[in-house]
């Protein structure tokens, strides 16, 4: 298959933090992938123009310029996720990090441009190297990030950082360039955004009205599976309610896991090419400072 662009856009939910993690437990990464950026744009936008005809979301539109996911119904998302499924299912895929903030450390999170670049870098390196639909396609892929978020500090550049770490040894792609904009005038950075406050709704607040549109989603992720931090890999997406499923089926089940701790980041892949991979590129790079790699592969 010959090489092209991609199109990336990123967004946020929840915060990277140690205070009060009780309610603040989850910090969440949404990435769209797409080659088909209008015709996913174009569902998007008449999921919002029939979101708009009732007036509380109207009034909201046209007061701040667009909707956030925060503000809308996971029962409205649904119909807007189903719409874009049916039409663009084959036009897009979706990255989904959940870093939990009892396992971070505070020299892990000092500088949360340097965190969020870090968090990124290991999603490429382990999930997308190896589970994308467009692993070893890309010739340069284009991230487009809401102004908003946190890496935005100058002097730890997200495009800079992927560049260096994932295009030397094993490129994932030619070249890697951000641009960062008002969400406003972007309805994917909007899109992401809706997907991102779903996951964190699920995690976070138990939001039981998220749970279909989870399941909805999952096909859709890279790998169909989520990318967890979690130092004991106890992150779980709530996947069914019903009491008919007694297996309480989650996501869980096909996580791959990151294990950071506060000496030494754990790698868990059962790929030996994938840990190779990221051991070399780790090698030449920035890693919290004085720690230690431990590279293995899982049990059996």
């Amino acid at each position: 298959m010959a090489k092209a662009d991609i199109n990336v856009y990123i967004d946020e939910s929840g915060s990277i933090t140690k205070k009060d993690i009780e309610h603040h437990k989850y910090f969440v990464i949404a990435i769209l992938f797409t080659r088909n950026s209008q015709r996913v744009k174009r569902y998007f936008k008449k999921g919002i123009a029939s979101l708009t005809q009732n007036a509380k979301y109207r009034e909201c539109l046209k007061s701040k310029g667009e909707i956030k996911g925060s503000e809308v119904t996971e029962t409205k998302k649904l119909e807007i996720y189903d719409r874009i499924i049916r039409n663009c299912k084959d036009d897009f895929e979706i990255g989904i990090i959940v870093l939990d903030n009892n396992y971070t450390t505070d020299t892990f999170i000092k500088n949360h441009a340097r965190t969020f670049n870090y968090i990124l870098q290991v999603f490429f390196d382990v999930l997308f190297r190896n589970s994308s639909k467009y692993a070893n396609t890309i010739l340069n892929m284009h991230m487009v990030i809401d102004e908003q978020n946190i890496a935005t500090d100058a002097d730890y550049t997200l495009d800079g950082y992927l560049n260096q770490q994932l295009n030397i040894v094993n490129p994932i792609c030619n070249h890697f360039d951000v641009t960062y904009v008002d969400s406003k005038y972007h309805p994917l950075v909007q899109l992401i955004d809706f997907v991102s406050n779903t996951f964190y709704r699920n995690l976070e607040k138990h939001d039981k009205t998220s749970v279909r549109n989870i399941r909805l989603l999952q096909d859709c992720l890279c790998g169909k599976r989520i990318f967890d931090f979690s130092t004991n890999h106890d992150t779980k997406v709530t996947f069914h309610t019903h009491a008919r499923f007694r297996h309480n089926a989650e996501i869980e089940k096909n996580v791959i896991h990151h294990q950071q701790t506060e000496s030494a980041e754990l790698w868990i892949d059962y790929s030996p090419t994938a840990i190779l991979s990221v051991f070399f590129s780790s090698l030449m790079s920035f890693c919290i400072p004085g720690s230690v790699f431990y590279l293995l592969f899982p049990p059996e």
